[in-house]
């Protein structure tokens, strides 16, 4: 029987930036473009395409191209998903951390090491008081 919690995860912004937080601690990351497809699919069910559903919105169907998909996914983020708390699909899981780095991961830690410095007590700060 496995009695691990499901790891639930969140969005917030601030001011021009997408924050996805796991809610059993303060680890956090800044939304890509890249991903801003999937977050819309696992937070609200979207469809990159729903006249094909061929694409996850990564790759261009013969319907959309990749760009339209991204600014509608993008905008779909910030207007629908955000405070929205769903199970983690898996971008929290320990299983997908790698203990292997690309020098683009590595660069991508040491900015979410900056960020996790420089934003981690306002987001604190702003859950405490509601807001």
């Amino acid at each position: 029987m496995n009695n691990k919690q499901p790891i639930h995860v969140f969005l917030e912004a601030s001011e021009n930036k997408l924050f996805l937080f796991n809610d059993s601690n303060d680890d956090f990351y800044p939304i890509t473009e890249q991903e801003y497809c999937s977050v819309a699919r696992y937070f609200i069910g979207w469809k990159a395409c729903s006249q094909c559903d061929e694409t996850d919105g990564s790759v261009a169907c013969e319907h959309r191209s990749v760009g339209e998909m991204l600014r509608e996914a993008e905008e779909l983020c910030w207007a629908k998903c955000i405070g929205i708390k769903i199970q983690d699909p898996g971008w929290f899981a320990k299983e997908n951390k790698i203990n292997t780095t690309t020098e683009r991961e590595s660069k991508i830690r040491k900015i979410h090491k900056q960020i996790m410095k420089e934003y981690a007590p306002l987001f604190k700060k702003l859950r405490e008081n509601g807001d």
